[in-house]
């Protein structure tokens, strides 16, 4: 992206942030929308030099911040199209910054993988460490996809917590008349909360080092470029191992995407 336009990008502290890649996957950012319309026409001469196309139906542009959403831009007879939600790799982003339309999409793809066994989790002869092995697998690895990237609210855990104690009692085949309580049913399933579950794929992901009693920050910003493209990879493998063992059914993502702060 260097190549393509001078000084396009987010300036973070003292780093300047140019773009996401990911194959033929590119995020490109701006901090002006009235550098679309170059930063565009200098990325397309770009990738025609190395015998790439650029898809303007799939190219949208969204602001990820409190500001109006940019003006649509024409390029070479092409609308790129301004929009407000987009998708990327699997996952939503919005334009608010906030992670809800994308903690609720999650939860309905993960109800829906969660019906499909019904009769597996009603299946007698199966023990319960089975079926809650086929829960893990199957429906939490949906529904918490990129969720060490998510910004939680308080509103954003109870929702993901009531579906996730729904699940266990249905798993355990606990009904609402019996009253037991959602620690009762915790442990019995033996299973950590979402939020202890997503608090420990953040610290895997962002590896702390002690010195003392103190322990040392996330990366800074300066390395968050290759942070972010590593993560990317880590989504993608993950939704193209789901997708050929036909669990979600969808196919894997082609888009461009362009942000502007």
């Amino acid at each position: 992206m260097s190549i393509c336009a001078d000084k396009a990008g987010v300036n973070v502290r003292q780093s300047l942030f140019t773009d996401i890649d990911y194959a033929d996957d590119a995020v490109l950012f701006a901090e002006v929308d009235a550098q679309w319309t170059s930063i565009f026409k200098s990325f397309d001469a770009a990738t025609n030099t190395m015998g790439l196309h650029t898809s303007w139906a799939k190219t949208k542009i969204q602001n990820v911040a409190s500001r109006p959403s940019p003006p649509s831009c024409v390029i070479s007879g092409h609308k790129v199209e301004a929009v407000n939600r987009f998708t990327y790799l699997g996952s939503d982003v919005d334009s608010l910054g906030y992670c809800t339309p994308e903690i609720l999409r999650r939860i309905g793809l993960a109800s829906s993988i969660m019906s499909q066994p019904d009769r597996v989790w009603r299946q007698s002869r199966l023990s319960t460490a089975t079926k809650f092995r086929i829960y893990n697998s199957c429906v939490l690895s949906s529904l918490l996809y990129a969720s060490e990237t998510w910004t939680l609210l308080k509103a954003d855990i109870a929702k993901l917590e009531a579906f996730h104690m729904t699940n266990q009692r249905r798993i355990l085949g606990i009904f609402w008349y019996e009253f037991v309580t959602n620690v009762e049913v915790a442990t019995l399933s033996q299973l950590p909360s979402i939020n202890d579950t997503i608090s420990q794929k953040g610290h895997s992901f962002w590896p702390r080092q002690a010195y003392g009693s103190r322990c040392c920050c996330p990366p800074s910003p300066t390395s968050l470029s290759h942070v972010t493209a590593r993560l990317r990879r880590i989504w993608h493998l993950e939704e193209t191992t789901r997708s050929s063992a036909n669990m979600l059914g969808g196919a894997g993502h082609h888009e461009h995407a362009a942000l502007s702060f």
